[in-house]
């Protein structure tokens, strides 16, 4: 035992995955091991839309003047569309 241990990785990490593929090749756990799926909680798109509305009212926000406070993209289309940079009055 002693042997082993001082055979086996350092970090903790890679010690628990050598010994799960051992553990898997001579049949003790089962070969699939099902990885724990990570669920996005997304917000309706209706409800983002609401809020980049929200966002975009000239009481709550202003438009920074400048040739540099601008920014451009590109839509979904192809088509590059130029806005200018907001500040939030808070």
């Amino acid at each position: 035992l002693k042997g082993v241990i001082q055979s086996s990785p350092q970090d903790t990490d890679k010690r628990v995955t050598v010994a799960r593929h051992i553990a898997q090749e001579l049949n003790v756990i089962s070969k699939t091991i099902t990885q724990h799926q990570r669920q996005q909680r997304l917000l309706p798109i209706e409800l983002q839309e609401l809020i980049i509305k929200f966002y975009n009212q000239d009481d709550i926000s202003y438009q920074l003047a400048g040739k540099r406070d601008c920014i451009t993209f590109k839509d979904n289309d192809g088509t590059s569309t130029t806005l200018q940079k907001k500040n939030s009055v808070i």
